[in-house]
């Protein structure tokens, strides 16, 4: 078993660091936006709906971000599982363009096309 814990890291180890790497890049950009609190600075009634759409997109950018470090690290997981570059729908391997574009892809392209609603597919 060890023999096979030493292989997976000696194989996977720059998709690895790629991972986390990547992971490192998001976690330093949630503490740049600091903590998430849902108040609004004292502003006047003519800059209160200014002030509602910056923290609806913060809020949204948030989300984002943490959506991501999700994916980053569900990659993670499947790569110690040996499950890594396999589809999480079909298990057919996820192409090697499509792991260098992102590789904490979960889904074959197929996959993804049938999860993704066809305007925001037919744009990638």
């Amino acid at each position: 078993m060890e023999n096979a814990v030493i292989e997976l890291v000696r194989t996977s180890g720059p998709v690895w660091n790629q991972l986390q790497q990547l992971k490192e890049e998001v976690v330093q950009e949630l503490a740049e936006d600091g903590p998430w609190i849902q108040t609004q600075p004292d502003a006047s009634p003519d800059e209160r709906p200014l002030v509602a759409e910056i923290g609806a997109i913060d809020w949204i950018h948030r989300s984002q971000l943490e959506a991501r470090l999700r994916d980053i690290t569900e990659a993670q997981d499947r790569l110690l599982d040996s499950q890594y570059g396999k589809c999480i729908e079909c298990g057919d391997q996820i192409s090697a363009a499509r792991l260098a574009v992102d590789p904490a892809a979960s889904l074959c392209l197929f996959c993804k096309g049938l999860t993704e609603p066809e305007h925001v597919y037919s744009t990638l």
